[in-house]
């Protein structure tokens, strides 16, 4: 007999969440062989919770899930390793149960527990038949291997599971990152466009250079000084427009005297 903690072990049910999900191959599959290597009509995943055991998996049974009151894997997740009853008419805890005295009239039973990493048995892996009969030392070794295959699958659907969920918060605070930048330059284009309204209107030559002379930015003033539209001036220097020699070099002396000192022509 395990001793076991069973508002912990019903906690621990509840992070896997598992109850009433959908069949999955991985699981099928295990209870196909149970069912083949011990040789019996009917498998088992079985998982319990207050009041119920519910099948993740099964194997020759319509059934989906059955009363805790009346489950033989109730008494199997209180054991440390394979719980076998080789006939359940002579068994005082299960001759009177109304799964061995009327149909399908199991005779039977021999569950697994599913054991997570700190020691909850979630349920069982187990196997069934309407004729007593006992298992081999393979058998029950192959019937515990294979609860643990289960128990590995379930840990790693809720990794799975876990990860999906770290993926879609990620994913829903990228959008709104996303968001935020879209409305931020919304914005940022709202007051570019407001700045050049603002000093397309001014009477006043305004530019920007870098420190090859090249137009950065210029407002309609220096366009018209040069005869031409701002898009034809940026990108293009003075001597571009200008034939002039000396008053290109004069606007060059003066525009990296602005740069190197970081005062306007007013103030030098």
């Amino acid at each position: 007999m395990k001793n076991y903690n069973e508002e912990k072990r019903l906690e621990a049910l509840r992070k896997y969440d598992i109850m009433g999900s959908e069949a999955e191959a991985q699981f099928d599959a295990l209870t196909q062989l149970a069912s083949y290597i011990c040789e019996t009509p009917v498998s088992l995943i079985t998982l319990l919770d207050s009041d119920r055991q519910w099948f993740k998996s099964k194997v020759g049974t319509d059934l989906s899930e059955s009363a805790r009151s009346v489950s033989f894997c109730h008494y199997a997740i209180q054991q440390a390793e394979v719980y076998e009853v080789e006939n359940m008419l002579k068994n005082e805890l299960f001759k009177d149960n109304p799964f061995v005295v009327q149909e399908p009239k199991i005779r039977f039973y021999a569950g697994a527990p599913l054991q997570d990493g700190e020691g909850n048995n979630l349920g069982t892996l187990c196997v069934l038949d309407t004729v007593p009969k006992k298992l081999s030392d393979t058998q029950r070794k192959s019937l515990q291997v294979l609860a643990e295959q289960v128990m590995a699958q379930i840990e790693l659907r809720k990794h799975q599971r876990n990860l999906k969920e770290e993926i879609e918060l990620k994913t829903q605070k990228l959008r709104l990152h996303l968001q935020e930048l879209e409305e931020a330059q919304k914005e940022l284009d709202h007051q570019k466009h407001f700045l050049r309204k603002v000093i397309d209107t001014s009477p006043n030559l305004i530019y920007v250079k870098d420190k090859n002379g090249v137009f950065k930015m210029a407002n309609h003033a220096v366009a018209e000084l040069y005869n031409a539209s701002t898009e034809e001036v940026e990108g293009k220097t003075d001597k571009d427009f200008n034939p002039h020699a000396d008053e290109v070099e004069f606007f060059i002396q003066k525009d990296m005297e602005v740069i190197e000192k970081g005062n306007p022509y007013g103030a030098l």
